[in-house]
């Protein structure tokens, strides 16, 4: 089985961004910090859709944009 890298290497450039839509859940955020330990951590984009159906929505998206601030990847909201 291929590791992330050399996956992510196989589908996107070295300036490629690389845009996960997250949802804050367990799938999501392991990708996302799967990605942060690799080369390809400079291309990460996490994009957050907030459809403010569920009372924690806006303390999710809170969450990433804050997580984004601190490991140093954009958020889209």
């Amino acid at each position: 089985m291929q590791n992330l890298e050399q996956t992510l290497e196989k589908h996107f450039t070295p300036d490629e961004p690389i845009i996960v839509g997250c949802s804050t859940g367990p799938d999501s955020m392991y990708l996302v910090y799967q990605i942060l330990q690799t080369k390809f951590a400079k291309n990460l984009v996490v994009g957050y859709f907030n459809h403010k159906l569920r009372i924690e929505a806006d303390d999710e998206e809170k969450f990433i944009e804050n997580l984004g601030k601190k490991l140093n990847f954009p958020v889209e909201v």
